[in-house]
C-alpha cells in the first residue's frame, strides 16, 4: 500500500534527520572531527527542523506585524530600565539577561497593541476618509451655502 504524500515527506524527513543525529553520535568518537563535523550537523538538522515546523512561520509573520512596534518602544524601555537598576550595578550580563527578560515581552506586548489599533482603529479610518464615494470638503462646502 503506496503512502500518502505528507507521510511520505514526514519518513523521508525522519530518516534524513536519523541519519544526521548519528553522524552526531559518531562525532563525538572521533576527536579529529568533532568540531567540524558537529557544526554541519546542528547546522542541518536545525535547518531541517525550522522547515518542517508549521507553526515556526505565522510566528515569523506575527513578529513581523510586531515589529514597528517593537521598534519604537524597545529603545525607551532599554533606557528607562538602565535609570533603574544603574546604582546596582549589577555587570553586563545580568544587566543583558533583565533586559531580555524585561524589555522584550513589554516590547511584543507593546507592538501587539499597535498592530491592533493599526488594523481595528486607524486603518479603517483612514479608508473611511480616502474612499471614493465621500464627498469632498469642496463640494460640502458648495452645498452648505
Amino acid at each position: 500500500m503506496p503512502l500518502e504524500r505528507g507521510k511520505e515527506l514526514s519518513l523521508n524527513f525522519i530518516r534524513v534527520l536519523a541519519v544526521f543525529l548519528s553522524l552526531g553520535f559518531f562525532a563525538t568518537f572521533l576527536p579529529f572531527m568533532c568540531y567540524p563535523l558537529a557544526v554541519i550537523v546542528l547546522g542541518v538538522t536545525s535547518i531541517m527542523l525550522v522547515i518542517h515546523l508549521a507553526p515556526f512561520p505565522s510566528l515569523l509573520n506575527r513578529l513581523g506585524d510586531y515589529s514597528y512596534g517593537i521598534y519604537l518602544v524597545h529603545l525607551p524601555l532599554v533606557y528607562c530600565l538602565y535609570l533603574l537598576v544603574r546604582e546596582t550595578s549589577p555587570g553586563f550580563i545580568p544587566m543583558v539577561a533583565l533586559m531580555i527578560v524585561v524589555v522584550l515581552p513589554l516590547a511584543v506586548l507593546n507592538g501587539k497593541l499597535e498592530y491592533w489599533m493599526y488594523r481595528h482603529k486607524i486603518r479603517p479610518l483612514v479608508d473611511r476618509w480616502l474612499s471614493p464615494d465621500r464627498p469632498s470638503s469642496s463640494t460640502r462646502t458648495m452645498e452648505s451655502q
